[in-house]
């Protein structure tokens, strides 16, 4: 009870009495109301609570929870719960009474929703009717209209066989831009590349291999040809794997075929290491391309798990149609002064803004990087947006996935995965990336929610009938509802789609 009866064997209660939904991603208000005889004032305390079912586990199949193993039980995940609000904090003058109902109500002036409480009278001469009006910030939220098949990290496959969702990579045909590609990484699994509609059309898994992030590089002059690439980060090599792109797949029925430089070396092994990091810390992780616009020239940016270390390596086109990649900078990125004990310098999502040059990289604890992109950028960077736990207030840790959306003349948009709240941040392309606010990808139909995105792309140009104005696809952390299946809790990581709309000033919109 919120405030104990007096005397303690008098009536008390305390309940559930509404719930409002807030966005079709599980997320609702609940308005809970405790109420003791004897208690100072009223005797009734109104709290608001956030109820977030993203990551519950959904047990309505089952009569009993008795009815479950104990590891079985042990696997659910519950309902999060977090208070809001007391309203006995607000000190109103009629004080808090049998308030019982709660909806939105009419836009604020500033824009926010409000939010209206309703107190009944309970048939008492001496209690009123009253409302209350509160102002909400309700997250945006866009529905996905394609899923692609669930790629579980199947516990019963060899460790070096199982599927793992990450990072994807939209690439624009530009021949037939319906017949564009989604291109993601499956770790351990390798790649997997999907049409616009969500189908499975190649999979490239070579042994011993853990692909963790891929992008494109447009317009790659190899001998006399010029070639589109998909470059990818091999963790388990420590080494960039390099892909000629088919728009239309040839003979052999591939989109994708390896043309990466036999004698290719290792990126970060060869560096300094010391303990505590692992050997999985030495090698390459996260990954973003880049062409200059100033030399023409094509760059990988790798960083390394851990340790904060960023390698910038130039594409180089051989005579025997490979491509290798030779090391022309690299710098660490620095933990904030004063950080506290346990802080990771963990990196992985990054992007490169291939017109204004900067390179953009998500330190996973700390919040997001801005730097030079040519190779004589140097080594020092602007922290741009911090997360909560550094003093920011948009970005939940980890800071993940980065993509941009392009405009005309600078203008634009950095999106970044939130993964802590499983939101997207948005900030301004040019100027000093200021924040705009945030958006969420929702349920549609059977697809669910996106949850704990690890990486995004989004392209402004149309794809075709059913993307004419762009397409944004993310990683999905968790297939949900999770389901529990002889004793494991089995989630999945899978890759959304939804169609961009035209985007209203200062903000990006998608609908379904």
């Amino acid at each position: 009870m919120a405030e104990p009866a007096n005397p303690a064997t008098a009536f008390s209660t305390n309940g559930l009495v509404d719930l409002l939904a807030i966005d079709n991603r599980g997320t609702f208000l609940a308005l809970e109301r405790s109420f003791s005889s004897g208690a100072p004032g009223t005797g009734n305390t109104i709290k608001i609570y956030e109820i977030s079912l993203q990551g519950a586990t959904d047990i309505s199949a089952y009569d009993a929870l008795n009815s479950l193993s104990a590891n079985q039980r042990a696997a659910i995940v519950p309902v999060q719960k977090r208070l809001l609000l007391n309203l006995n904090d607000l000190k109103l003058p009629t004080g808090t009474d049998n308030i019982e109902g709660i909806e939105f109500g009419p836009t604020l002036p500033d824009g926010r929703r409000s939010i209206v409480l309703v107190s009944d009278n309970n048939f008492s001469p001496t209690q009123f009717t009253q409302i209350l009006t509160l102002g909400a910030d309700v997250v945006s939220t866009v529905a996905p209209t394609v899923e692609t098949p669930a790629n579980f990290n199947d516990p019963t496959l060899p460790f070096s066989q199982r599927a793992d969702s990450d990072d994807p990579a939209i690439y624009v045909n530009a021949e037939n831009a319906s017949k564009s590609l989604v291109i993601t990484t499956a770790k351990n699994a390798g790649l997997r590349i999907y049409d616009l509609s969500g189908n499975l059309l190649q999979r490239i898994n070579p042994d011993n291999v853990r692909y963790n992030n891929v992008d494109l590089i447009y317009g790659f002059q190899l001998g006399y040809e010029t070639v589109d690439l998909a470059i990818a980060s091999d963790r388990n090599n420590d080494k960039l794997v390099i892909f000629k792109i088919n728009p239309k797949p040839n003979a052999s029925g591939q989109y994708l075929e390896d043309i990466t430089d036999s004698n290719i070396g290792t990126i970060f092994q060869a560096a300094p290491f010391e303990p505590p990091y692992s050997a999985s810390t030495r090698s390459a992780y996260g990954l973003a391309a880049y062409t200059s616009p100033v030399t023409g020239d094509s760059y990988i940016f790798v960083n390394r798990r851990q340790t904060g270390d960023v390698a910038q390596l130039k594409l180089v086109a051989l005579d025997r149609g490979q491509v290798s990649a030779t090391l022309v900078r690299n710098f660490t990125i620095p933990l904030p002064p004063n950080s506290p004990p346990g802080t990771s310098a963990q990196t992985e999502g990054s992007v490169v803004d291939r017109e204004t040059g900067y390179f953009y990289i998500a330190q996973e604890d700390v919040g997001i990087w801005k730097f030079l992109a040519e190779p004589d950028g140097g080594s020092t960077g602007t922290l741009i947006d911090r997360t909560r736990d550094f003093g920011g207030s948009n970005l939940a840790a980890d800071a993940e996935g980065l993509t941009i959306y392009y405009g005309p003349n600078g203008t634009g948009y950095l999106l970044a995965s939130s993964q802590g709240d499983s939101t997207f941040a948005v900030y301004t392309r040019d100027g000093n990336n200021d924040y705009l606010g945030q958006f969420a990808v929702g349920s549609n139909g059977s697809i669910d929610s996106v949850q704990e995105s690890d990486g995004a792309d989004v392209i402004n140009v149309p794809l075709g009938p059913n993307f004419p104005y762009g397409l944004f696809v993310t990683q999905d952390g968790r297939n949900l509802p999770e389901r529990i299946v002889q004793g494991e809790n089995v989630t999945g990581s899978l890759s959304r789609h939804c169609q961009c709309g035209r985007p209203p000033p200062g903000f990006l919109h998608c609908a379904g």
